[in-house]
């Protein structure tokens, strides 16, 4: 089996949902009826990307206050568990991150992912709110994955 497809079935099977890579080697995962978190091998077969909307930025003071929190959240010391980004064609602040997909299997990429989904709460809530940015930025915890407790 392919690297990729095996992180991919071995987190399908961790979560107790089988994962289905379209023609592309795309995913989403839904989680929580809260984010969207769109996994997908990148073109040149090494790497892997996640990337999750988090939510619409209008333009104005608001944007520019929120980009602002956000690149000083990408400024911080790894690690972040994913960078934050600004899609153009959207409006949307993106959590995205690019990882190498040597460096994983199914089950170290899920320990990855709980703490990406739990940064993307974070700012999602905080935005949600009317915050510009979490108060404390997310703590490393074994919280688990879909609500399975991890040792």
């Amino acid at each position: 089996m392919d690297p990729f497809d095996a992180i991919i079935s071995e987190l399908g099977e961790l979560i107790a949902v089988p994962i289905r890579l379209n023609e592309r080697g795309a995913c989403v995962l839904n989680i929580d009826a809260e984010l969207d978190i769109f996994i997908e091998r990148e073109p040149q077969g090494e790497t892997f990307r996640i990337a999750c909307p988090l939510y619409t930025l209008p333009p104005g003071k608001l944007r520019e206050n929120v980009l602002n929190e956000a690149l000083k959240s990408n400024g911080t010391s790894p690690p972040r568990f994913g960078d934050l980004g600004f899609a153009t064609r959207t409006s949307k602040l993106i959590l995205f991150e690019s990882l190498r997909i040597s460096d994983y299997s199914g089950d170290t990429f899920a320990d990855y992912l709980e703490q990406f989904i739990i940064n993307g709460k974070a700012w999602s809530e905080a935005l949600n709110a009317g915050k510009l940015s979490p108060i404390d930025f997310i703590p490393i915890e074994n919280q688990g994955f879909f609500g399975i407790d991890r040792p």
